[in-house]
């Protein structure tokens, strides 16, 4: 047997978190055999799809998970890829529909069993093609890829249902509500068109009756969510900071919403961004211009009394389009509106920036420059200081493990970056720099 599974995964743009919720429960089930040596940094997530807007949006999802993801169009791509040594299979994920010939997946998984000793797992994409319809198409046979005598046994995760509507072509009135552009937990995010200000701009909804209990609890129904976070940030004017444009609320296809609008971002976050490139670390000198962007919008904040205390890739939204990080106009996004320590995001894509005092319901402007100095971490090595299973994992890492020094990950990169990293990743708030704009300007003398 060349593979284990085939498991089935439905995947839909209006429910990305139950997708993301499968593929990590296939993910942290299967383990490489004791004798695999191999660095960790090769394995990816491969997705064989020539939808590219799909296969984005799904590594999307598995970088901000803390996994790797590469994207081919073709299974020969795949496998010639691979030939070059550009990855090692942690898993693969097939659009069927897409794959009309099995030879080369198969001369894949043959090389990669000789090769590593590997098992891997094969994750059959199913999915919708129309936003209105929401249920399960049935997914094509797979081919018996290692042997006609012993079919492989099929599989399917429990889905998590949620009543969510979809709201591409709707209308509120004055906003023309376009494209799915991604969503989670808190809310749809929609490109979508202001007829008042006659130019195109972000449309985040949240449907009232399926508010997580955490946002409910904090926000009574009859309170827009976002109408406190707009209170929280509407007289910021930070070029880095994404304060909402306007909120409101609005009844859709019989239910109630609440909503903001924001600034359009084609390039859309630096998750999508990165998940688009081959290349996950960078130089010194390549990502101190987008740090510094960063470090001067938390400052800004902390100046006004406001933490941030919500980094994940996701969330730093990209203004402009280019292929050099060094030219990226980035933004903070989606500020939390609870200010006294008692916001924690429990996504995993939150978990490797979340300061040691984070964990213990304390936030602090130190806990943000802690977020800020795992970023560059991650943008420097290839992945954040701390990379766990589950919740419990992360937090016994960041109260108690010394992060690795960077510079083990890369000959090239400056001695003095261990100083300023550590300092910035120290597990005690009063050992952190004295502000996260000495943290920046340290980054910047060293490495600039």
């Amino acid at each position: 047997m060349l593979y284990s599974g085939p498991y089935d995964i439905f995947f839909s743009e209006g429910q990305p978190e139950t997708f993301l919720l499968q593929l990590l429960a296939v993910l942290q089930a299967e383990t490489n055999p004791p004798e695999f040596k191999a660095p960790p940094s090769s394995l990816k997530v491969l997705i064989i799809d020539a939808n590219t807007v799909r296969a984005d949006s799904i590594a999307m999802l598995i970088n901000a998970s803390g996994y790797r993801a590469i994207n081919v169009a073709t299974a020969l791509d795949a496998f010639t890829l691979f030939l070059k040594g550009s990855y090692i299979p942690q898993a693969i994920i097939l659009n069927l529909e897409q794959l009309s010939n099995p030879l080369f997946l198969q001369r894949l998984l043959q090389r990669i069993t000789q090769m590593y000793g590997l098992k891997v797992p094969l994750i059959r994409l199913t999915y919708d093609t129309t936003s209105e319809n929401m249920s399960r198409r049935p997914s094509q046979p797979l081919y018996d890829l290692s042997s006609p005598e012993h079919p492989p046994q099929t599989g399917t995760i429990e889905q998590i249902e949620r009543e969510k509507i979809i709201l591409t072509g709707q209308s509120t009135g004055r906003y023309q509500i376009n494209t799915l552009l991604g969503g989670g937990l808190q809310g749809n995010v929609y490109q979508a068109y202001d007829r008042l200000r006659e130019q195109e701009i972000a449309f985040k909804a949240m449907q009232v009756n399926t508010m997580p209990y955490a946002v409910i609890r904090v926000s009574a129904e009859d309170v827009n969510v976002f109408q406190q976070e707009f209170d929280l940030l509407g007289k910021f004017n930070h070029a880095h900071i994404m304060a909402p444009l306007n909120v409101g609320r609005s009844y859709i296809s019989g239910s109630p919403f609440v909503f903001k609008t924001m600034t359009y971002c084609p390039e859309r976050s630096l998750a999508l961004w990165l998940s688009r490139r081959e290349q996950k670390a960078f130089s010194a000198q390549e990502i101190v211009p987008l740090i510094v962007q960063l470090a001067d919008a938390l400052q800004y904040a902390h100046g006004h009394g406001v933490l941030y205390q919500n980094f994940k890739l996701s969330n730093l939204l990209i203004r402009n389009q280019s292929d050099n990080i060094r030219k990226l106009q980035v933004m903070l996004s989606d500020f939390p509106i609870t200010q006294d320590g008692s916001f924690f995001s429990r996504t995993s894509d939150a978990f490797p920036y979340m300061a040691p005092e984070r964990w213990q319901g304390k936030a602090l402007p130190a806990s943000d420059q802690y977020g800020l100095a795992v970023l560059a971490y991650e943008l420097l090595t290839g992945h954040p200081p701390f990379q766990g299973p589950s919740e419990y994992a992360m937090r016994l890492l960041h109260l108690t493990m010394r992060p690795q020094m960077p510079v083990a990950f890369s000959s090239v990169l400056p001695p003095a970056i261990n100083h300023v990293l550590l300092q910035g990743l120290a597990k005690r708030p009063e050992d952190r720099f004295p502000n996260v704009a000495a943290f920046a300007n340290a980054l910047q003398r060293y490495c600039g």
